[in-house]
């Protein structure tokens, strides 16, 4: 029941309402808004447990839909490795997901302010289930887009509805801790979803991660048919009152400080009047039936064409309402304080110094899950209690404003956490360091974040849909742009050390993969181009620091290792590139000096002698033969290595599709792929050998070609990259295949003859 208030003045800003009635002496009264009808139907009559349930079911479905889009950055290893998808790929696929919840609720909501609450949770808790199923059997790239797109664009009611859910119940003295329970449910998703689905990974497979959200979501699809009842009653107003234009004067208010703002002076200069009579529920109206209550929709009596505006006028708020924009604003830096180190988290602490497994990864989200607790228990209780706090000071009038105090207060926990995480992460410090940081900013995130989110509710009630889509489309917005810049950021592509760390990481995942052998690029730690950084040639000098690192970790992870190539410094100024093969025993079988210059590098690097042969060598794979690059021009060059008895042999390459000039573009863009696959598939015919070609991975957008792959005889291609992207294949090679190919074919055979007719070439 509620005081029955006055009608509203139109002159007071929005949400402004009387919340404490101090017309009578002791003790202050809360008056209830917005105000409910007399129906025991109204959702705000209801009795306190059955709003909690309702707000329960809302809570689970926030926390699963949070993780379905987070639980996979810690799948992102096993994707690598087994799908092949790159770091850079699964990025842009999560900051994908992200661009989809700006855009999903203006298609969606509109269907939730016609038909109810009740259908779209139901229906989108179906989808995401499936979504689910989907994502178990995930097996390429496309699948991985649209699942992240689809569940993204379904989740986005998550953040919408659940404000509209509480607009629909709770009264404004209630909706500070609503909202922070809300905000710690979404964090408790974002934060403790990649904990538990890192020890599914690590246990059950990657796969398995999936099973386990179709199997929760389908639960609480049971659930939400059986128990969530529709929240939106058309008889309520859906806005809050505002005070009057008569109202009760309060004797024990001082009058000076009731001088203080304009509403206290506008509410001295109206003539007072006594409170009205409370109003009570009306029971002789029939309660809906169980029913009737879990009825799957509910027609409401807006116009369709009414709902179709809902899809732009979020926009219309956003840019015309500053107090709408400006917590968009501050919900969106939030939420990308929140979500950005989540991903962070798997493109670095996976690597050197910290080398962390899918359920280490997960344990990172530990630190602030107990941050946010921390949060929402002060703020929680402390949102509420304020803002009733400062109304009574206000002659009882409450003001959405009020609640704004205790965000700036714990605003400054942000910025020092974040420090802590990223200077912590940035120089390889303790995890203690990063995870603290994590904790500290997640305690400073939560005011602010709920904060907003109350002041919509609070002071745009009657278009919270419109004003929430707004603010999410801002938030999300944000966050995309955040994740897309995130990947340059970190990996500082030319950066000699950070690549060192990347390419030990992928050597070790090959390792634990049961890899026998890591075949990284060449010049995969810089270019080596002194124009394009003049530093390039000192770091030359410390080729031998890298080269000894590598052969100790090829001895650490029991598996052979052909590091690309190194820019060497030599006497005279000179830069070599040379590539090595190093055995499981981190000893260096063999080495090879480029011979074949591609002519832009000719400026800077030194050819090796023209007299000098190509050499094979002995391993524990076989005998082995190294080229480079532009080597994979030359058949002189393999049909050396083969007439050695060579059975594999391994060309780490820097190769461009702009290597074509822009003549050759204009011919043909894609003339350098066409050569490599052609070529890397011939040499492995034309001399029964397997080829191993590993290609520079890089933007599409500057030329990179990427396509690195793995060559026999009959088969072809057994696997190969598709584009330009950085990753990791596992390829088995039988090669008994070499064998069969040359008893049909008979070429080193003929190659060993005396009288070969290309003896000269010998």
């Amino acid at each position: 029941m509620s005081p029955d208030q006055p009608v509203p003045d139109p002159a007071w800003p929005p949400g402004t309402v009387l919340i404490e009635d101090l017309s009578q002496p002791g003790d202050s009264e809360v008056v209830h808004q917005p105000r409910p009808t007399r129906s025991p139907n109204d959702p705000l009559n209801w009795p306190l447990w059955r709003k909690n349930l309702n707000f329960a079911l809302v809570s689970y479905y926030v926390v699963m839909v949070l993780a379905l889009i987070d639980v996979a950055t810690v799948t992102w290893g096993p994707l690598n490795l087994e799908l092949g998808f790159s770091y850079a790929l699964l990025n842009d696929s999560y900051a994908a997901g992200c661009g989809s919840l700006c855009i999903g609720g203006l298609f969606l909501v509109p269907f939730a302010l016609k038909f109810g609450r009740r259908p779209i949770y139901v229906f989108s808790t179906a989808i995401q289930c499936g979504i689910s199923v989907w994502s178990a059997n995930m097996q390429t790239v496309t699948d991985l887009m649209l699942v992240n797109i689809l569940s993204c664009i379904v989740g986005a009611l998550a953040e919408v509805l659940v404000q509209m859910t509480v607009a629909d119940i709770y009264f404004v003295h209630q909706r500070g801790l609503a909202n922070t329970i809300y905000f710690w449910f979404m964090t408790v998703g974002v934060t403790l979803s990649p904990l538990a689905g890192g020890f599914i990974t690590q246990s059950q497979g990657w796969r398995w991660v999936w099973w386990w959200m179709a199997i929760l979501f389908g639960a609480g699809l049971v659930v939400f048919i059986f128990l969530y009842e529709e929240t939106m009653f058309d008889a309520s107003p859906i806005d809050g009152v505002p005070v009057a234009n008569k109202l009760s004067p309060n004797p024990h208010t001082d009058k000076e400080d009731l001088e203080r703002t304009a509403v206290d002076k506008s509410y001295l200069a109206q003539e007072c009047q006594p409170m009205p009579e409370v109003l009570q529920i009306d029971y002789s109206i029939p309660e809906k039936t169980y029913r009737q209550k879990l009825a799957l929709w509910t027609n409401s009596l807006i116009p369709l064409s009414e709902v179709a505006k809902h899809c732009y006028q979020p926009f219309l708020i956003l840019f015309s309402i500053p107090g709408v924009f400006f917590m968009a604003i501050v919900y969106g830096v939030m939420t990308a304080c929140t979500t950005v180190p989540v991903t962070t988290l798997s493109a670095v602490m996976t690597l050197p110094p910290y080398n962390f497994n899918a359920s280490q990864i997960g344990l990172m989200g530990v630190p602030p899950f107990i941050g946010t607790t921390i949060g929402a228990m002060i703020c929680g209780p402390l949102s509420d209690s304020i803002a009733l706090t400062l109304a009574k000071r206000n002659g009882g009038v409450f003001e959405p404003e009020m609640r704004l105090w205790l965000a700036i207060a714990f605003t400054p926990l942000v910025p020092a956490g974040l420090f802590m995480f990223g200077i912590g992460l940035n120089n390889g410090s303790h995890w203690l360091l990063p995870a603290f940081g994590l904790g500290i900013s997640a305690v400073g995130i939560v005011p602010p974040s709920s904060a907003a989110l109350t002041y919509l509710t609070d002071a745009y009630t009657d278009i919270i849909a419109d004003s929430v889509l707004g603010v999410t489309f801002v938030r999300n917005l944000i966050s995309t742009i955040f994740i897309f810049a995130q990947t340059p950021w970190v990996d500082r592509p030319n950066e000699i050390e950070s690549n060192h760390r990347r390419a030990k990481a992928f050597i070790r995942d090959a390792a634990a993969a049961g890899a026998h052998l890591a075949v990284l690029p060449e010049y995969h730690l810089a270019d080596f181009y002194p124009s394009h950084d003049p530093t390039i040639r000192q770091q030359c000098s410390n080729w031998k620091t890298y080269l000894e690192n590598y052969c100790a970790l090829a001895k650490e992870c029991n598996i052979c290792i052909v590091p690309g190539s190194l820019g060497e410094l030599h006497a005279g100024n000179t830069i070599v590139n040379a590539a090595y093969f190093i055995d499981n025993k981190g000893g260096t079988r063999g080495r090879y000096e480029k011979k074949n210059l591609w002519h832009p590098e000719r400026a800077y690097v030194k050819s090796s002698k023209s007299d000098t042969r190509h050499v094979a060598f002995d391993t524990p794979l076989g005998k082995v033969g190294l080229l480079i690059c532009w080597d994979l021009a030359f058949p002189e060059a393999f049909r050396e290595l083969v007439m050695q008895g060579a059975k594999m042999i391994i060309v780490p390459a820097f190769w461009k599709l702009s290597d074509a000039s822009d003549v050759g573009l204009k011919h043909n863009p894609r003339s350098e792929g066409d050569f490599l696959d052609a070529a890397v598939v011939s040499r492995a015919f034309e001399n029964t050998c397997a080829v191993v070609f590993c290609n520079v991975a890089g933007p599409a957008n500057e030329g990179f070609a990427g396509l690195s792959q793995i060559a026999v005889p009959f088969k072809g291609c057994l696997d190969k990259f598709q584009g330009c992207d950085e990753g990791l294949k596992i390829v088995s090679v039988d090669m008994d295949i070499l064998e069969e190919a040359e008893q049909a074919y008979k070429i080193r055979e003929d190659l060993a003859k005396p009288d070969w007719h290309y003896g000269y070439s010998r």
